[in-house]
């Protein structure tokens, strides 16, 4: 090689012996041939660019584009590479930028002995990969991003995971348990739902070989698990599912409720057990009442055969958590149960329980609502005066409490009952109040409806008088139906023109 490479040295410069890509320089002897007597440098003689491939200054150009290639430039993105200096030299891995980050990070794992860690992140890769070749094209499980592309996800699992287990080789079984939640925590906020499922069974896992704590860990786990499957049982896919003919999703959410029921059943009876509080003071008891009722009323909107079972164990439920308003919202559900299987008994009592808890709380348009409810039912069995009873406290709750959709709700109950009584004045009346409520409102299509309601009551009210005047053969009453007739006839004409002029 021309020793002035050897050397550092560039018809161009000096280049620097520190990223030389040649061995160390050696001594010669002052003998060398070439002219070196009596020097260690021999005399370099200009030559002209483009010459051929063995002169100095294609020799120079070689060694920058051989450190050019040390130092990782032309290549694009070199990312987090691993180095090392060989020489003074910095030596890039290039497999460390060439292969994915999810492969470097399970490489990197396996170097730095974190096995159990690697072999769940990779189990996690492959499954979903399964999930999205055996999904159907253009579902959302085909269509969803794969976490082994996502870094912050990639990051997150492997500061949790490498941490969980050196905690597990310290035998320190709650900080395996944290680290387990802060995941499934995690991906419930990204909406990776397998995935947090996965890390909630995780945790579920762990916490049974937790004692210390009295099984506290236990409970809160199958508390997280019957959440999640309580989530995923009323998702907006599942409810589609669920309303699509010939499909299967009613009975695949139903089985997620009823799965969410038992680990919340566990977490009751060990909330119950040991009377545990959260830090605000709150009692998990409780807590674990009211995921109960509220699982067990979504359970009975979707489970016709077993309403009344479900409903009832709501408002035990209810009950037991100390929370009358609930207690009162479960007693109107199971009363719309009795109704529907035709027990009108009970749903009287239901009601009227309903009823009295909406008074305590003060609650106007609860109360009202039951007393729509009572006189219902009480319509049903021919007890007309109750019915009228209770829809006129309807009509007087909604005027105290200003609730005008109410109170034309409640004045059209209670004038279709009064016209089907026969007593066409007074439900011309309510009607008629009902007819302006709506049009202030401007609620059109229950307007034209109550407009009808009116017109129906007011043609019953004149039968009576129309139909005896058209039986005499009184010349009176001859000439009053034709005056009324042409009187409605001219106002009829008269609204028509002053309509046309507005326009």
């Amino acid at each position: 090689r021309p020793y002035f490479v050897l050397l550092g040295y560039s018809p161009f410069g000096k280049m620097s012996s520190t990223i030389s890509p040649f061995p160390a320089v050696h001594q010669y002897p002052a003998s060398t041939a070439g002219g070196m007597k009596g020097s260690h440098l021999p005399s370099v003689r200009p030559t002209n660019r483009g010459s051929n491939p063995g002169s100095r200054t294609d020799v120079a150009s070689s060694a920058g584009r051989t450190q050019n290639r040390i130092d990782g430039k032309g290549r694009g993105r070199v990312g987090k590479a691993t180095h090392e200096k060989r020489g003074g030299a910095v030596q890039l891995d290039p497999a460390s930028y060439r292969n994915s980050k999810s492969h470097n990070l399970c490489v990197q794992l396996i170097e730095e002995g974190y096995h159990e860690s690697f072999v769940e992140l990779f189990q996690l890769f492959k499954r979903q990969q399964r999930r999205r070749s055996e999904a159907e094209p253009g579902s959302k499980e085909a269509t969803e991003p794969l976490i082994e592309n996502d870094s912050l996800k990639l990051d997150q699992m492997r500061t949790n995971l490498t941490a969980a287990e050196d905690s597990k080789r310290m035998g320190d079984l709650d900080a395996v348990y944290m680290c387990q939640r802060s995941l499934a925590q995690y991906f419930d906020q990204t909406g990776d739902v397998w995935v947090s499922d996965h890390f909630h069974e995780s945790c579920l896992q762990t916490s049974l070989l937790i004692k210390e704590d009295g099984r506290r860990k236990e409970g809160e786990a199958h508390c997280n698990i019957g959440l999640s499957l309580e989530n995923r049982g009323t998702s907006v896919t599942c409810i589609a599912e669920c309303t699509n003919p010939g499909g299967r999703g009613g009975a695949a959410t139903l089985g997620k409720l009823v799965a969410a029921v038992g680990h919340l059943e566990m977490f009751y009876h060990l909330a119950r057990k040991h009377k545990w509080h959260t830090d605000s003071g709150e009692g998990l008891h409780e807590i674990s009442c009211e995921h109960l009722r509220r699982v067990y009323t979504k359970m009975a909107e979707k489970d016709g055969d077993s309403v009344i079972e479900l409903l009832t164990k709501a408002l035990e439920m209810s009950k037991e958590s100390g929370d009358s308003y609930q207690e009162g919202l479960a007693h109107y559900r199971l009363g719309l149960g009795y109704e529907e299987d035709r027990d009108l008994n009970q749903a009287i009592k239901c009601y009227k329980s309903y009823f009295e808890r909406c008074k305590f709380h003060g609650d106007t348009e609860g109360m009202g609502t039951a007393c729509r409810s009572m006189a219902k039912i009480h319509e049903q069995c021919e007890e007309f005066d109750k019915a009228v009873e209770w829809l006129e406290l309807f009509v007087e709750l909604s005027e105290k409490g200003e609730l005008n959709e109410k109170l034309a709700e409640a004045c059209k109950a209670i004038g279709m009952l009064h016209n089907t009584l026969g007593d066409f004045g007074r439900a011309c009346k309510f009607f008629e109040k009902c007819h302006t409520l709506y049009n202030q409102l401007c609620l059109k299509e229950e307007e034209i409806e109550a407009r009808a309601h009116y017109g129906i009551a007011s043609a019953h009210l004149m039968f009576e008088k129309f139909s005896n005047s058209l039986q005499t053969t009184d010349p009176g009453h001859v000439e009053a139906i034709v005056e009324w007739k042409e009187n409605r006839h001219f106002s009829e004409q008269e609204e028509d023109q002053s309509n046309d002029l507005t326009t």
